[in-house]
């Protein structure tokens, strides 16, 4: 008797599972090798990162919240600055190995509309959930995560976020393939037009703020069946994405890798790097 569903078999390997093997035996081989495929870092949380989050749960903040600052100091756009900082040498609050890792790994964070922006709800008729367009009115309201809480199918990874991490940087590729993916982004950089003004310090606050405006167009057209609750909190919204959903959505997603790909190159080329002997 089989218990695992057949479909499971039609699923392809992972290729950051696989570059990240490579990686490994490469590394096992004597190879120095700087591993930029799976998206977990392989060292310990930054010590400042453990204090804030101790000091968040003291304070009460559990949970994914509005009515506090949007702007914390543990937020994405300052941990790209307190990574420049280290790098330059001007903090020490983590060793600089580490401080690349951050860079590269937030860098693309910060782009991805969906990492950066969350939906808010009116639930008090939870068969007719109605996203908040006021961000004064979603003080105290359920959010989505981030669209993991937007399922639109039975299967697990049926999942708005999902959709915009996984299967639209395939359909920017037009395979799985990431050098494929590559060939694409580069094809889009647009320079002199992605190019960042002002000092290095401002450019994640404004992606950021550019990443707020991509996630509007990632919301736009999507209807909102009824949400599931559990504990009198949000768990699940079933939704309907428009038919012509990826018309946009591609376009959108390969805009926003392209900048992540070309504003990384930009602030590594921006740091003032200090001369070592």
């Amino acid at each position: 008797m089989q218990i695992i569903a057949e479909r499971l078999d039609r699923i392809s390997p992972s290729q950051t599972i696989a570059i990240a093997t490579k990686a490994r035996a490469l590394r096992a081989a004597g190879r120095d090798i700087i591993s930029l495929s799976a998206g977990e870092p392989d060292f310990d949380t930054p010590q400042f990162v453990k204090d804030a989050a101790i000091a968040a749960i003291q304070a009460g903040e559990t949970k994914y919240t509005d009515d506090g600052p949007f702007s914390r100091p543990e937020d994405v756009v300052h941990e790209i600055n307190i990574a420049v900082r280290v790098l330059e040498d001007k903090s020490s609050a983590v060793p600089p190995r580490i401080a690349i890792y951050m860079i590269v790994h937030l860098v693309g964070e910060v782009h991805q509309p969906l990492h950066v922006a969350n939906g808010f709800y009116d639930l008090s008729n939870p068969a007719h959930p109605v996203l908040i367009t006021d961000p004064k009115a979603a003080a105290g309201k359920e959010d989505d995560k981030g669209a993991n809480d937007l399922s639109f199918g039975s299967q697990r990874m049926d999942e708005l976020h999902a959709y915009w991490d996984g299967l639209l940087p395939a359909k920017v590729a037009g395979s799985k393939d990431p050098l494929a993916l590559a060939k694409k982004l580069s094809d889009a950089i647009q320079s002199g037009a992605w190019a960042s003004a002002g000092d290095h310090y401002s450019w994640a606050e404004g992606w950021a703020t550019e990443s707020v405006a991509a996630a509007r167009q990632a919301y736009a057209g999507i209807s909102f069946g009824p949400a599931e609750m559990e504990g009198g909190k949000l768990r699940r919204i079933h939704v309907t994405l428009p038919a012509n959903y990826d018309v946009s959505a591609v376009p959108l997603a390969r805009e926003r890798l392209a900048k992540a790909a070309f504003h990384l190159a930009e602030l590594l080329n921006a740091i003032n790097w200090p001369a070592r002997s």
